[in-house]
């Protein structure tokens, strides 16, 4: 009897030990679990804030200057091209509000939200204008310093949106930065070709060397093949278009502002705006596609975790 009850004690208590080893190993799997799922929340998140910041930065350019070449020749598709946009970014603004309200409730969104509106009725008093025909009007107002003191202020404001904290985050910037640049060097090469302002030539190589930069900086951290090919393409076909508006402001400094415009209206340089556009699309949604396979192999790897 009492041998039966010195060999049943050690037991009970390996017994006990064991039951509370696999209470522990369970809460810290599962502390784990939860600690991933919430990363995983939040990358998504970051990485949604950082799409949406960089569509807005870049149709904010768009709905610039469209309304800048109206001011700038008169023609009034520049408007219906500012029309189309204007509620692709609403719906930006909107979605970036809904996912970040935290963010939106600060002092510096407030401004932003200020800077904006200021923006919208300046370039809708300058449409009024182009209207009536009084292009001097118009130009005044968008070529103001209150104008630019405005674009200052909604530039600034989408700085705090901004959290590369995250690989894939900061691919996704420099993604955005690619989007906006070429935007940039676009646009401002057409506002130099018809408005005959060489001046504008400092801004576009500024912008072409940024893109050149950014560049090279989304080959570096690119981890996939395949995203370096398509990295690679976006580079050929962007020396060439930076090479065509080149061209554009050598033939403005030679007077030549009709052989200017019909540089930037040619079939080849549309064609290669078409494939770089392709092209970045493609890298969006592989880059998608990749941070979800992050993603879910966080959590798989998690899940098997707790399993064994």
């Amino acid at each position: 009897m009492i041998k039966n009850l010195s060999i049943d004690q050690p037991l009970r208590w390996l017994g006990g030990f064991i039951i509370l080893a696999s209470l522990i190993f369970a809460c810290i799997s599962l502390y784990f679990f939860i600690t991933n799922q919430r990363w995983n929340t939040e990358l998504q998140r970051s990485i949604e804030i950082e799409a949406l910041r960089g569509t807005i930065i870049h149709l904010d350019e768009v709905l610039t200057m469209s309304a800048r070449l109206a001011a700038a020749t008169g023609d009034l598709s520049w408007e219906k091209r500012y029309r189309e946009h204007e509620p692709k970014l609403d719906q930006a603004i909107k979605a970036l509000q809904k996912i970040a309200p935290e963010i939106y409730s600060r002092e510096e969104a407030k401004k932003t939200d200020v800077a904006n509106m200021k923006l919208v009725e300046m370039e809708n008093s300058s449409f009024e204008f182009t209207r009536q025909g009084f292009l001097k009007k118009a130009q005044g107002i968008l070529f103001s310093q209150e104008y630019e003191d405005q674009k200052k202020i909604y530039a600034e404001g989408m700085l705090y949106f901004s959290n590369p904290y995250h690989s894939e985050v900061s691919f996704e910037q420099l993604r955005g930065k690619v989007i906006h640049y070429d935007e940039v060097l676009s646009m401002t090469a057409k506002m130099a070709a018809v408005s005959g302002d060489f001046t504008l030539e400092k801004r576009y190589k500024e912008y072409a060397l940024k893109l050149k930069g950014v560049l090279n900086d989304l080959f570096k951290v690119a981890q996939d093949e395949y995203i370096r090919q398509i990295i690679t393409q976006i580079q050929m076909v962007s020396t060439r278009l930076i090479s065509t508006g080149e061209m554009t402001f050598t033939l403005i400094h030679s007077n030549q502002q009709d052989q200017a415009n019909q540089n930037l209206s040619s079939r080849e340089y549309g064609q290669d705006k078409d494939q770089f556009k392709q092209l970045a699309d493609n890298l969006f949604q592989h880059v998608h596609q990749a941070s979800q396979k992050i993603l879910i192999g966080n959590t798989r790897r998690i899940s098997v975790h707790i399993i064994i």
